[in-house]
């Protein structure tokens, strides 16, 4: 059959005039005058070619093919097929240009830093390893150094005795914390070695409010026997007894008072009820009543006064006293008072910051009349206490050494100040040296800003952690801790 190009008015395209005399006699279709190939004329089609119009098909042509399927035919995958590739995670929340301590664009863009630089490209060995949160160690025995591809079996440890005098009995906490105007109770377990201050209940176990406060403004953190309070904010805007302090370190017998935001905490470790009331302390001074009978204290502990169980001096609820109205303190072998909550005066002044106490001073605390003996504080000064500014702080890294590693020496590692950069690793040629077999030639490399500390791993052997969790890159603040190799370091500021 010969195909050519037709020119029918009804139809377009390649057509054959014996194909179409089949349609038009299966079609009984009438021919009309004019047109189409060889004499015969072509019908004019009004209509689609195919069934001739008619009643609707009340049943299908044909059976169906069979039950719809109950099941689908393969099961679906448990397990992916193979292993993701994992690039380098982007810095979110702890960017340099959006964490607390990290300069922004503009006019307090990040200073130009002079120094070593990062290796380019991200290297193989990340393609293929999974960047999740490492097990948490199961005992405090010392890590070992691993040969080439391992890496310490333990990566959390207890800070050495040469650093904070020893460890001390594991307590649980109890904080007081006063906030909106109300005091309510935060109980944590022995268990519980972290606990974050701030704004938001997603990042903080303590909640408070007050201008400015971060979502993670201060961290308390247990290491051996001591606790840790630290600033994390980017603000200053946390007080130890009184006074701003970027950090203080405190025994499970100790307590404090620690305000954030203009909202008092009492950190009371171990519970705090019950308290031992002694009378032969070698440095003490007294609190009596109008009515007579006095009571010493010890000078160097601070003294809560208040109507909870938890204050050193109680006094009684009639007076209306809040639960923490004041607390008495050293500072400088001075002795000073400073108001919790609650009205506070001085020899019938109202204060609001840590005022000095001299001999024989009368105090209106809580609704009660007291005066203060300074006992063998006696002639111990004079005149106003200085409240210091809080200025810019440098970084070190504190090495936190296991139990067993007796009559080692601890490597506290003074880091350079903000805008600045430093290489850590088992080279000589690196800025600061950590010699051990696990620790890589060039392992991390840091970057200083005023309240934080950029590390990023260099392409280790045996990877860095910070907090237990691997990483490649992360924006350190104080409290944190890092692991390279058999070391592990503990940030805070350095004195």
């Amino acid at each position: 059959m010969v195909w050519r190009r037709g020119v029918s008015p009804g139809l377009t395209g390649f057509q054959s005039s014996n194909f179409m005399g089949v349609i038009m006699d299966k079609l009984n279709l009438p021919e009309k005058e004019g047109g189409g190939p060889a004499g015969k004329g072509m019908p004019q089609l009004n209509k689609p070619l195919g069934r001739p119009p008619g009643k609707p098909l009340k049943k299908p042509l044909g059976k169906p093919l069979g039950k719809p399927l109950s099941k689908p035919l393969n099961k679906p995958l448990s397990k992916p097929l193979g292993k993701p590739l994992v690039s380098s995670p982007a810095i979110s929340a702890d960017t340099p240009g959006a964490a607390p301590g990290a300069p922004s664009g503009g006019a307090g863009a990040a200073p130009s830093i002079k120094g070593p630089q990062l290796k380019p490209g991200l290297g193989k060995k990340p393609l293929g390893k999974s960047l999740g949160k490492r097990p948490p160690a199961s005992s405090l025995s010392a890590p070992k150094p691993a040969g080439k591809g391992g890496s310490p079996k333990s990566r959390t440890g207890k800070l050495s005795q040469t650093i904070v005098g020893g460890p001390g009995v594991l307590a649980g906490a109890t904080f007081r914390v006063f906030d909106k105007g109300k005091w309510r109770r935060k109980e944590f377990a022995a268990s519980k070695s972290v606990i974050k201050i701030g704004s938001e209940t997603q990042e903080s176990e303590i909640v408070v409010s007050g201008e400015g406060v971060d979502k993670a403004q201060a961290i308390v953190r247990r290491i051996g026997g001591h606790w840790f309070v630290m600033e994390r904010g980017n603000e200053y805007l946390m007080k130890v007894n009184g006074f701003p302090e970027v950090q203080t370190v405190l025994s499970s017998q100790d307590t404090c008072v620690v305000e954030i935001g203009g909202s008092p905490i009492v950190l009371l470790f171990g519970g705090g009820e019950g308290k031992e009331k002694r009378k032969d302390f070698d440095d003490y001074f007294s609190l009596a009543t109008m009515s007579g009978g006095a009571i010493r204290f010890d000078a160097k502990k601070l003294c809560l006064i208040g109507t909870d169980d938890a204050c050193d001096f109680q006094v009684i609820e009639d007076t209306g006293a809040p639960p923490f109205a004041a607390c008495i303190g050293d500072r400088d072998g001075r002795l000073y008072v400073t108001p919790i909550s609650g009205k506070v005066e001085v020899a019938g002044r109202t204060i609001h910051e840590p005022t000095p106490l001299n001999s024989k001073t009368p105090l209106f605390v809580g609704g009660a009349d007291l005066l203060f003996e300074p006992g063998t504080r006696e002639g111990a000064g004079t005149g106003d206490l200085e409240i210091p500014e809080v200025g810019q702080r440098k970084f070190v890294f504190l090495q936190m050494l296991d139990e067993s590693s007796d009559g080692a020496t601890p490597m506290n590692v003074r880091l350079p100040r903000a805008g600045k950069a430093a290489i850590l690793g088992r080279s000589s040629e690196a800025d600061i040296v950590l010699p051990g077999k696990s620790v890589s030639k060039e392992h991390i490399h840091v970057i200083m800003y005023p309240k934080s500390v950029l590390v990023t791993d260099m392409d280790s052997s045996n990877g860095t952690y910070v907090n237990d969790e691997k990483v490649r890159k992360r924006l350190m603040r104080a409290g944190d801790i890092l692991s390279v190799g058999e070391y592990h370091f503990f940030l805070c500021f350095a004195d």
